[in-house]
């Protein structure tokens, strides 16, 4: 059987220059290792704001999609209140208002909101004046609307076109 030598007997001398060498091979391994380290946490950083982008992408797609589908539809939307004001027949009237209120929810669902304009003061943002007639009421004060605006979310796709009050003049004695 070999025999281990003892460690008295082992010639550990140090070979001149090769502590220098391990010492920056080690120094080296330990840069490539840092420089390794950061272009992994950089390539996971990048993988994550890519991620989010398409994920930001993907969620503005398809709002836009439901956008245009729900701008088709105000069309039958305000067909419905047209022919709700022409019809004579209460009992007529109340099924198309059912079918009314059965649409309006359905979009409802995707987003769409009704812009309240009646008896509000005009915001150039949601309501479209059309024209102006002379009250009594606070100037600006919407008395008619004409079309009804939405929503879809907070974005306005179709302004209320709106009559909006002006101020009665004051005649030349006054």
């Amino acid at each position: 059987m070999d025999e281990k030598p003892d460690a008295a007997e082992v010639n550990e001398e140090p070979v001149p220059g090769a502590s220098a060498e391990t010492d920056l091979a080690e120094e080296q391994l330990r840069r490539d290792c840092a420089e390794l380290r950061d272009r992994y946490m950089r390539v996971v950083a990048d993988f994550d704001n890519y991620r989010k982008n398409m994920e930001r992408e993907k969620e503005k797609s398809g709002m836009f999609a439901t956008e245009h589908l729900i701008t088709d539809f105000l069309a039958i939307l305000d067909d419905y209140e047209s022919a709700l004001r022409d019809l004579p027949s209460s009992r007529e009237r109340d099924g198309l208002a059912m079918l009314q209120k059965k649409v309006f929810h359905i979009l409802e669902q995707h987003g769409l909101r009704r812009i309240e304009a009646l008896g509000k003061q005009f915001d150039p943002y949601y309501h479209e004046a059309l024209c102006r007639e002379e009250s009594d009421l606070k100037e600006g004060t919407i008395l008619e609307v004409y079309q009804s605006g939405y929503m879809v979310r907070t974005k306005v796709i179709r302004a209320s076109k709106v009559k909006i009050a002006q101020k009665t003049q004051l005649s030349e004695e006054e």
